[in-house]
């Protein structure tokens, strides 16, 4: 899996995640790269698909990671 940043406005961060099309894509979110928390799951994407985190302007550091789930 590849995360593409695409922008970054008022607060929100928008990247695309590229990777095989049909598994569950779960994305996960750390602010110290050690305690992580799932955000969002995107069920059988067709890929490459933005996602925006509205909530990454509340942070002042953010890491993002995708794990396939079946």
């Amino acid at each position: 899996m590849v995360l593409t940043p695409i922008s970054y406005e008022n607060g929100a961060f928008q990247f695309q995640v590229s990777g095989t099309t049909g598994p569950d894509y779960v994305i996960g979110a750390t602010t110290n790269l050690a305690d992580w928390s799932d955000i969002a799951t995107n069920l059988a994407p067709a890929t490459p698909f933005p996602f925006t985190d509205g909530a990454a302007g509340s942070f002042s550091n953010r890491s993002y990671r995708v794990r396939l789930e079946p």
